[in-house]
């Protein structure tokens, strides 16, 4: 399941957060228990939505899991 969230702080306005293409950029983060680490920055919210799953697919195909949940914000 891939999911949203909304942040404590709201997100700069869109023409300081847009890159010179026009992309509004998403964070990923990783949370497990209380720890939330950001794993990477991507310019799209289809790109965080891709690599959370290519993160979910390679993992079961070398036989594990992911025991921690995934989510993008701005």
């Amino acid at each position: 399941m891939i999911s949203k969230q909304n942040q404590q702080n709201p997100p700069l306005p869109k023409r300081k957060r847009v890159d010179n293409k026009g992309n509004d950029g998403r964070r990923v983060f990783v949370k497990s228990g209380t720890a939330t680490l950001e794993v990477a920055k991507v310019p799209s919210e289809n790109a965080a939505e891709s690599l959370m799953q290519s993160i979910r697919d390679n993992t079961k195909r070398l036989g594990g899991y992911v025991t921690c949940n995934m989510f993008c914000a701005r």
